[in-house]
């Protein structure tokens, strides 16, 4: 360390002679034909080696310099050490070199996990009307019905809670006794003309199951129109609700299927918000529903 401080001070030395003094020459020497003309016709080599001395400066200084660019290009920043001997004992205590601003520091943690809607599912019954594009509920005079009320949770403390932009309903009716099955891919919300909807955070909404019928059948609907009537005031027509029945003999017994998706035209395209899953069963003039838990 002490010779490499010495090395350095001694060129730095030269360089800022040799270049002094190489200058000092090239002034002398553009003098010196106007001062003593005789004298320097009757020597000429004086101003031959006055020259070359000074060519010699200006290379030498050129070196030095360019050798200490190279030594700051290629010097590794070294850590500052600090070391205390105690008798036999070396302690080093090493210091890593202070960091500059322009330093690569790593991105702050992100949070990319999206908050989905929570639902709340429960089993409801009531009346209802049917119309040729809609169902919703009555307050008299209508047909009962069951029905699935579907809350969109508020968060909990310190959580957050999100609107559902865009979901639609499926509803599954499989037999307990076969595997035989009944789809509805679009089932209907009380009170809505289209088949996806918007629920906001601390709202409901409803999804028709059924109508049970004191006959053989279990009467329920499809909707088609993913639109509303207003929106399609110059479009084509609406299309009707499509009819489903499903065989509701005595002692009929189904599995049903509940799925609420998101049809947002986002990360969440397509996913299920929410899976459950219920029992339907009829005994005589009266039937039963029961939520289970989806495994």
């Amino acid at each position: 360390m002490e010779v490499l401080v010495k090395g350095t001070a001694i060129r730095k030395w030269i360089t800022l002679f040799g270049g002094s003094g190489a200058l000092l020459i090239s002034g002398a020497l553009s003098a010196l034909p106007s001062l003593y003309p005789n004298q320097i016709s009757d020597h000429p080599w004086i101003v031959v080696g006055s020259l070359i001395a000074g060519c010699v400066l200006f290379l030498f200084e050129g070196i030095v310099r360019a050798m200490d660019r190279s030594e700051k290009r290629s010097a590794p920043a070294t850590p500052h050490a600090q070391a205390n001997a105690t008798g036999n004992q070396v302690t080093v205590n090493v210091h890593p070199p202070q960091s500059s601003s322009t330093e690569l520091r790593p991105p702050l943690p992100t949070n990319r996990v999206l908050t989905r809607p929570q639902f709340d599912i429960r089993l409801t019954r009531g009346l209802m009307e049917v119309g040729e594009t809609w169902v919703r509920f009555a307050d008299s005079g209508g047909e009962h019905c069951l029905v699935l009320t579907v809350l969109n949770k508020p968060a909990q403390e310190g959580k957050k809670a999100t609107r559902a932009h865009c979901v639609f309903a499926i509803l599954e009716f499989t037999a307990a006794s076969s595997s035989r099955s009944s789809l509805v891919n679009r089932a209907c919300w009380l009170g809505k003309d289209t088949n996806e909807i918007a629920i906001d955070v601390g709202e409901s909404e409803h999804i028709l199951v059924g109508l049970p019928t004191t006959g053989d059948e279990w009467i329920t609907y499809n909707n088609p129109n993913r639109v509303s009537l207003r929106a399609r005031e110059h479009w084509d027509a609406p299309n009707e609700l499509e009819k489903r029945t499903i065989n509701w003999g005595n002692g009929s017994s189904y599995i049903v299927d509940v799925k609420i998706v998101s049809n947002d035209r986002g990360t969440t395209l397509g996913e299920t918000f929410a899976h459950r899953k219920f029992t339907l069963e009829r005994q005589g003039i009266t039937y039963s529903a029961k939520m289970l838990e989806v495994e």
